[in-house]
C-alpha cells in the first residue's frame, strides 16, 4: 500500500492547476502573437528562484515603441488549514 503525505497531495493538486495556467498562457500567446512557450527549463519564460510554493511565468511581446517587453505572472500556492 502506498501512502501519500498531505504535502505530496497538495503539491500534486497545485501542479495540475499550474499546468492549466501554463496551457492558458500558451493559448493566449498564440492568439495575440505574444512569445511564450511551454518549456519548463527555459529561463526566458520560467525564471529560476522563488520556492516550491511559487512559480513565475514571463510572456514576451513587442511594445508600441518597437521594444521587446514582458508581462510577468507569479502564481503562489497557499495552504489553508481548517480549524478544528
Amino acid at each position: 500500500m502506498i501512502y501519500i503525505t498531505e504535502r505530496e497531495a497538495i503539491r500534486k493538486i497545485c501542479s495540475g492547476h499550474i499546468t492549466g495556467i501554463w496551457n492558458a498562457l500558451v493559448e493566449i500567446s498564440e492568439k495575440y502573437g505574444f512569445d511564450f512557450r511551454f518549456e519548463k527549463h527555459n529561463r526566458e519564460y520560467v525564471p529560476p528562484g522563488g520556492s516550491s510554493k511559487m512559480v513565475t511565468f514571463i510572456v514576451w511581446f513587442n511594445s508600441t515603441q518597437g521594444r521587446r517587453s514582458y508581462l510577468k505572472k507569479q502564481v503562489k500556492a497557499i495552504q489553508v488549514y481548517a480549524v478544528r
